[in-house]
């Protein structure tokens, strides 16, 4: 924020940052206090800049949220799904948005594979013998 705070990477670091929560704090009292350090600046920085604007989303041509310069939205769900996005915007100021997705295959089966960790479970009966489990 000290360096370069007009950066397109700043608005995704903040919300990096505020998904590394947990519960209520970043983890340690250090972590914390740098956290709250740098939003603090990102909120001076904000609260400098000149905003006022409305916006709509709009999925496939038609209206399924607003926001403006006060309010933001967010939006969970069936509205979105294979259907084209589209931000309209009125007015001065930035606005930054933030997209994510996920979901399971529609065939139910999901690749396993490993990317530097390796996690496994399994369940073990009192005398330490393998479980098979069946649903």
């Amino acid at each position: 924020m000290e360096t370069n705070p007009e950066n397109p990477l700043v608005p995704v670091l903040v919300k990096r940052l505020e998904g590394a929560m947990k519960e209520g704090q970043w983890g340690t009292t250090q972590n914390n206090a740098q956290a709250l350090i740098g939003l603090g600046k990102y909120t001076r920085f904000l609260k400098a800049q000149t905003q006022n604007f409305t916006g709509r989303i709009l999925s496939d041509g038609k209206p399924v949220a607003s926001f403006d310069d006060k309010n933001g939205v967010s939006l969970k769900g069936a509205e979105l799904p294979g259907k084209d996005i589209a931000l309209e915007v009125e007015g001065a100021g930035t606005v930054y948005y933030y997209w994510t997705s996920g979901g399971v295959p529609a065939s139910g089966k999901v690749e396993e594979k490993d990317s530097g960790l390796k996690a496994r479970r399994s369940f073990l009966g009192l005398q330490g013998s393998r479980l098979i489990l069946r649903s």
